[in-house]
């Protein structure tokens, strides 16, 4: 992804880190960044990034894709609700579908990550309200809402 993106614009400054993150190097990378956006797929590492930018201060951009819904919420640590304060604990395992066993349609994710991008520069630049203090779970393209 790196090596592609720099194809595409050789003035960009890209950092990859090709390794997972643990709670060893979380405070580490969250630190040496001005803004943290997570995709994670699974309840510990959300957890983990939500818990290290809160405690370093560092503004999140969070969301999350299932099958044919995605959520959306911006954590701005000591002024708004973070993912531990709307979700205080993990589902029990199973209780939630993985994406690997639900599934995750294609446009679903980009339009996601197309509004996790617009939240990050509007932390970056204070410009526009964030969807900090409001989870956004509405995005939602299952047939069987649509179709009556």
């Amino acid at each position: 992804a790196a090596e592609r993106l720099r194809a595409l614009n050789p003035g960009l400054d890209i950092v990859a880190l090709p390794e997972r993150l643990t709670a060893a190097n979380a405070a580490a990378h969250v630190q040496a960044y001005d803004l943290v956006v997570d995709g994670s797929d699974n309840f510990p590492t959300r957890y983990l990034v939500n818990d290290a930018c809160v405690l370093f201060g560092r503004p999140l951009i969070h969301g999350g894709v299932v099958g044919f819904q995605g959520q959306l919420l911006t954590v701005l640590p000591r002024r708004s609700a973070c993912v531990r304060c709307v979700f205080p604990e993990p589902p029990s395992p199973g209780a939630v579908p993985s994406g690997q066993e639900a599934g995750i349609l294609g446009s679903v994710a980009g339009i996601l990550g197309t509004l996790m991008a617009h939240e990050a520069l509007k932390a970056l630049l204070g410009l526009g309200a964030p969807m900090a203090d409001r989870l956004r779970p509405e995005l939602s393209l299952s047939r069987a809402e649509h179709v009556r």
